[in-house]
């Protein structure tokens, strides 16, 4: 649809490829970063969030602003690394926690998820709420809604209120770039539960999992 076409543009140039299938969430908010930091919508943040090799220009990586202390307390505890141990990836809990440690604290940073009883026309009025007419975000959806292969996913969005929205996927190496999703196919997307990241974070220790073993009895996935 060519009506989509600046936001497919505005998005794709900042996108990243997530460097392994654990790190689409810290992807997408490498994305989020280089977006706001390429429109100006944030001043150049502390030099841990920057790589230095393209130094003086501002670009973050998903390497570099792992380090900042606020970022790692809600993704590490007690050396333990809650991205790269199964179940793998991030939650929609941490991601809003990160993206607070890394913005300046005067942006607000919504955090929308799937009310019980709601229906995708509900879901859709307050999308419209919290971003108006045109907005960047976040989406953590499952692959298998939109029927794609795959589990759970982050890649960056564009929200539309026209009710159709464009997606920049981090997984290029799947060979998909953007596409657009309807405000249904959006509920559906997110109105799942994905088996793969269902374990209580923090109050177990992952390092006595099983791998294949817990790969096996839920069906993990990669995103």
């Amino acid at each position: 649809q060519w009506s989509l076409l600046p936001d497919y543009l505005s998005v794709s140039r900042h996108t990243a490829t997530q460097i392994n299938q654990a790190n689409c969430g810290l992807a997408s908010v490498t994305s989020l970063l280089n977006y706001m930091l390429a429109n100006n919508h944030i001043p150049t943040p502390n030099a841990t969030v920057l790589n230095d090799k393209w130094s003086p220009y501002t670009y973050a990586t998903q390497t570099t602003w792992r380090s900042d202390a606020c970022v790692s307390m809600y993704i590490e505890t007690d050396n333990f690394d809650g991205v790269y141990t199964p179940p793998y990836g991030t939650t929609l809990d941490q991601i809003s926690h990160v993206v607070k440690c890394l913005l300046p604290s005067s942006f607000k940073v919504s955090t929308l998820s799937i009310a019980s009883n709601e229906n995708h026309a509900s879901f859709a009025k307050r999308v419209t709420e919290a971003c108006g007419n045109r907005c960047y975000g976040l989406i953590n959806f499952l692959r298998t809604a939109l029927d794609q292969p795959g589990g759970g996913h982050w890649s960056p969005i564009v929200i539309s209120g026209s009710g159709v929205h464009v997606v920049s996927d981090v997984a290029k190496y799947k060979e998909y770039s953007a596409y657009s999703v309807t405000d249904e196919a959006l509920f559906d997307a997110v109105n799942n539960i994905d088996e793969c990241g269902k374990w209580d974070y923090g109050s177990q220790d992952p390092s006595e999992t099983d791998e294949e073993e817990w790969k096996v009895t839920i069906s993990c996935n990669p995103a």
